[in-house]
């Protein structure tokens, strides 16, 4: 009986070693298939485009954030140059501006004669200022003004709506919150940039 239990004991201990160079020689073999296909280069070539494209796009973000500083800067040192830059209270004054109400059209001499400038007529809507917009339906809603040059003519002229000055903000995209009901009367202003 025990000469039978060492015989059994042997046969799986051989069992086992063969078992063991068996896988030993199919790992060797697999490691060499993969190392013949190129997978681990492959590997590693990938893994350095991702390294690449991670800094290329790291340095384009970079790039446009200091483009977008110096375009915010260069605005700001614009409108703060009052050299640059006017702003009109037509028949008023800062702190009493004038009304403008639907359908009028207002003249006034251009601040910086002999210039194209960029106008941006603003009204004031529950204490803050702001475009109107601009749209037709069944006449206009808004307030505009620009530049009407001519021999000898250099003024800015404002106009108004034949309905209204301002409609409600998901009308027009004006970012004055204006809601429920369009506006008819306001406060004004017009800021005149010197553009050459």
């Amino acid at each position: 009986m025990k000469n039978k239990y060492r015989k059994n004991e042997a046969i799986t201990l051989i069992a086992m070693v063969i078992t063991i160079i068996i896988l030993l020689i199919l790992a060797g073999v697999g490691i060499q298939a993969l190392t013949n296909t190129g997978l681990f280069d492959k590997t590693n070539q990938a893994k350095q485009k991702s390294k690449d494209a991670t800094i290329n796009e790291e340095t384009k973000i970079g790039e446009y954030s200091n483009y977008v500083a110096n375009y915010i800067d260069s605005s700001r040192d614009q409108i703060t140059n009052s050299n640059k830059v006017s702003i009109l209270y037509p028949n008023g004054t800062e702190n009493e501006p004038a009304n403008i109400s639907a359908n009028q059209r207002i003249v006034v001499d251009n601040p910086y004669q002999g210039h194209i400038v960029k106008c941006i007529a603003q009204i004031n809507y529950n204490g803050y200022w702001g475009e109107t917009g601009w749209i037709y339906y069944n006449g206009g809603y808004g307030v505009v003004a620009n530049q009407l040059t001519g021999d000898k003519y250099d003024k800015i002229v404002i106009q108004s709506g034949s309905r209204f000055i301002a409609s409600v903000s998901n009308n027009t995209g004006n970012p004055l919150n204006i809601e429920g009901k369009d506006i008819e009367i306001a406060p004004f202003r017009i800021i005149v940039i010197c553009e050459d």
